[in-house]
């Protein structure tokens, strides 16, 4: 068994209640709880009931329960437009049917997490998780092929190498990330830390967002801001989703968005590059952001990644540069992080990790950067905002 992910695995269900730990240094025995038994195996029944009550659609849903309390309103209408959850299942009715506060909002792939069914690209990574466990290899490259998830976004690295291609992936990887960074995005961006930041820049400042994806995060930034833009970098597959995004088309058109297609390991932002016809000139950020970005990789890489960032703002000479890092947690005060963390390890290999705020910041330490801030959110995301030392 590989030692360093067994321990994350058990300590993850640890904190969710799956298991107990018990005994001292020497010697801990693991345990599984009623609960552990009851969802411990593909076919067991309350295994679907996890998967959907741990869903953003019914998180956002509870959100509503102060006021559910106070009102007695259905909280699935206040979060989503429609009176009940089963509405939510018909796209048609939860795109188009006006309900009492408005029109339903459109819940991309809930349908399929209602039925209690996740992709079976998802699933046949996880069916490898025992040998992840014992050898500390990728799920995702025992089943597929190539190394990491991202790698099945690209058809042209599936079908050039040994790895399989997955007909219709990349669709369902988007639709995953619009679902859970939609409602995610919204709660970052309620931080008061956060909103101060973006509403503290100058006129006409340019946020690079690093790994953006389609533009989802970028396109909810400027709407808080008329007067800045944003630079979207990103690997050349996902700048193409991010072009034929119907959101991001007319701020492409009006240049309040640039897209650069560059790998965050070769650089970040234009200051060093030869610029492309197709992409305009832009000034050197004021704000950087990584959201999602660092959790994928283990720590030599999110240094190197972390540097080049460094580096962009040192040849820029932008007076008081701030980098803004989006993760899930903090671990230490949300514990069901844990779950995610083991989740990253499959699909990305053991150095991709959920951190503590701790390990962040010697993260930050080493790659010439410093932490000035911690933002919480009322979600289970939060940002750190970090400088040049």
């Amino acid at each position: 068994m590989d030692h360093s992910l067994s321990l994350r695995f058990l300590r993850a269900a640890v904190a969710v209640d799956l298991l107990t730990e018990t005994g001292d240094g020497n010697e801990v025995v693991f345990a599984p709880t009623e609960l552990g038994l009851g969802i411990g195996s593909q076919n067991s029944p309350g295994r679907g009931i996890v998967l959907l009550e741990a869903s953003p659609e019914y998180a956002s849903a509870w959100d509503q329960f102060d006021r559910v309390l106070q009102t007695g309103e259905i909280g699935w209408e206040l979060a989503h437009g429609v009176p009940r959850i089963y509405d939510s299942i018909d796209t048609q009715s939860s795109t188009s049917t006006s309900s009492g506060n408005g029109s339903g909002k459109t819940l991309p792939g809930f349908r399929d997490t209602f039925y209690q069914g996740p992709s079976p690209e998802y699933a046949s990574a996880w069916d490898q998780f025992d040998r992840v466990l014992q050898t500390g290899e990728i799920g995702w490259e025992l089943a597929h092929g190539v190394p990491r998830i991202y790698d099945s976004i690209d058809d042209s690295k599936t079908s050039t190498s040994s790895g399989k291609i997955l007909p219709g992936f990349r669709d369902t990887f988007y639709q995953g990330l619009r679902s859970w960074g939609g409602m995610e995005e919204g709660d970052i961006l309620s931080a008061d830390g956060v909103r101060n930041m973006i509403a503290g820049l100058p006129s006409e400042a340019v946020v690079a967002d690093i790994g953006g994806g389609e533009g989802s995060f970028a396109s909810k930034i400027l709407g808080l801001r008329s007067d800045i833009s944003v630079l979207l970098q990103e690997q050349a597959v996902t700048c193409e989703a991010a072009r034929s995004n119907p959101v991001l088309k007319p701020l492409i058109d009006s240049n309040r968005v640039t897209i650069l297609e560059r790998s965050f390991f070769e650089g970040v932002g234009v200051v060093d590059v030869d610029l492309e016809e197709n992409v305009a000139a832009v000034d050197a950020p004021h704000l950087y952001i990584l959201k999602y970005v660092l959790h994928n990789w283990g720590d030599d890489d999110c240094i190197q990644i972390l540097q080049n960032v460094r580096t962009a703002i040192e040849k820029s000479n932008v007076a008081d540069c701030r980098i803004l890092i989006i993760e899930h947690g903090p671990i230490e005060s949300t514990p069901e992080i844990r779950l995610l963390d083991l989740h990253m390890a499959v699909l990305c290999g053991k150095g991709a990790t959920e951190r503590t705020t701790t390990e962040y910041s010697r993260l930050f330490e080493e790659s010439g950067l410093v932490l000035h801030d911690v933002h919480s959110s009322k979600g289970a995301v939060y940002a750190l905002e970090c400088g040049i030392k």
